[in-house]
């Protein structure tokens, strides 16, 4: 898994980002992980549809390419493979991962409801900011209802029901823009998108950043911007490849490996060794 630490009953665990460098799927690994780790999962997508969101999930499974994927480009053999899994796939199996859909809206009390009926061990959540507070707030006051929102599943999901609650949201704009004359890539509790609330109530944050070194490595840098148990500011990084949807931990060894490899590619001194 992504979380080191794997996740404990009633933690509120966050991965922050901006659009497009990975968060959705940094909590997808995470939940195909605890998955196929046995354990009844729910997701809650307050922005793509469930059948979107079983399709990463199928690619990721497949170590599948995932733009060929959705395509339905699959080549012969992983057809194959697609077919096995979903024709042998047992239905407890099945049972335990529900993913409901329009959940922009849903409120911590319409949650409670799901987890009751559903007991799941963890539950995810896919663009908390788009969640509604069950209190009432200011007209435009997003920042209110985020402070409201992030107690509510904290103390009222997590800690009340004694299970994990993961999610992603974004930063601000700030992030990922150049301010001064130097761009900032990995932001803080400060820069959580419409108030830091989401990161107080945390026990853990993990910012989630690219920079331009690790695009060009097809990598995703990860670093702990608060942690109640582990330790702030240690980064790890992963794989960010789509070919094969794989987001695994890379070593240093692995990384500087890979970039020997590229740079002998372009010379057209390397020696083929299939690992990347």
């Amino acid at each position: 898994m992504i979380l080191p630490w794997g996740a404990h009953a009633g933690q509120f665990i966050g991965f922050v980002a901006r659009s497009g460098v990975g968060k959705t799927f940094s909590l997808l690994y995470n939940i195909y992980n605890a998955w196929k780790a046995g354990h009844k999962v729910m997701v809650v997508s307050t922005e793509l549809p469930a059948i979107d969101m079983l399709k990463r999930l199928d690619a990721l499974h497949l170590a599948a390419n995932y733009n060929q994927f959705k395509k339905q480009l699959l080549a012969t053999e992983e057809v194959e493979r697609y077919s096995e899994f979903l024709f042998n796939t047992p239905s407890t199996d099945a049972q335990r991962l529900q993913v409901i859909d329009g959940g922009y809206g849903l409120n911590p009390s319409g949650l409670n409801v799901l987890i009751q009926n559903s007991k799941p061990e963890i539950v995810f959540i896919d663009g908390i900011y788009l969640l509604e507070s069950d209190q009432k707030y200011s007209s435009g006051a997003d920042w209110q209802k985020v402070r409201y929102l992030a107690n509510e599943i904290k103390h009222r999901v997590a800690i009340a029901n004694q299970i994990p609650v993961v999610y992603n949201t974004q930063f601000s704009r700030n992030v990922g823009t150049v301010v001064g004359g130097s761009k900032k890539v990995s932001g803080g509790l400060e820069d959580i998108g419409y108030g830091d609330e989401f990161g107080k109530a945390s026990d853990l944050v993990i910012s989630v950043y690219r920079t331009e070194e690790d695009i060009a490595d097809k990598i995703t840098s990860m670093k702990i911007i608060k942690g109640r148990e582990v330790i702030e500011g240690l980064e790890w990084k992963i794989n960010f490849d789509f070919k094969r949807i794989d987001l695994g931990e890379l070593s240093e060894e692995h990384i500087q490996a890979r970039r020997n490899f590229d740079f002998e590619q372009k010379e057209g001194t390397a020696q083929t060794n299939g690992n990347w």
